[in-house]
């Protein structure tokens, strides 16, 4: 059995999915993938992107949003189902995303209340906090909607039986 793993993929990024595999008899190769982390060599018309947590979607999907489109975009033109996969506890969809606390959000009222208070003046925040979960869990809807794109969640310790799992559903060991 063999996954394939972008190169442009961190090398250690991803250890709990390696261990996973090392475990499995899954032998990864690295190799350049035209988009996402990870697939079958037997199938590319289904990759997975992973995302080590809802901090990492809210960066892509705000910050980076014009690349992470692109690449959904690049995967639908190219016939390609791409999932991305998230590693966070507690999440199972887009409603427990809006439902999540964004520790950066959390951190700016935290802050913006000690400024109010002439505390902690030497840091620095944006000048609006960012965005509330509600409208994160919009934007990936949306983006499911106009680009293709799937959203699966799982817990660190399950990604790579979750990645295995979607990629090759009916070959799941137990």
């Amino acid at each position: 059995m063999i996954l394939l793993e972008d190169t442009r993929n961190p090398i250690g990024k991803h250890r709990n999915i390696h261990e996973w595999a090392e475990m499995e008899g899954v032998d990864i190769i690295r190799t350049k993938l035209l988009v996402g982390d990870y697939t079958l060599p037997t199938d590319q018309s289904l990759c997975v992107d992973t995302k080590y947590g809802l901090q990492e979607v809210y960066s892509n999907m705000v910050q980076q949003h014009e690349r992470f489109r692109a690449e959904c975009d690049l995967a639908k033109e190219a016939g390609i189902r791409l999932v991305i996969l998230v590693e966070e506890p507690g999440i199972g969809g887009l409603e427990d995303v809006a439902g999540w606390k964004n520790p950066r959000r959390e951190r700016w009222f935290r802050v913006h209340a000690a400024h109010k208070a002439g505390k902690l003046l030497k840091l620095s925040i944006p000048k609006v906090p960012p965005l509330p979960s509600d409208r994160l869990a919009q934007m990936m809807g949306a983006m499911t909607e106009r680009h293709g794109v799937e959203w699966a969640f799982c817990d660190p310790a399950e990604t790579g039986r979750t990645l295995w799992g979607l990629l090759n559903p009916h070959d799941l060991s137990d």
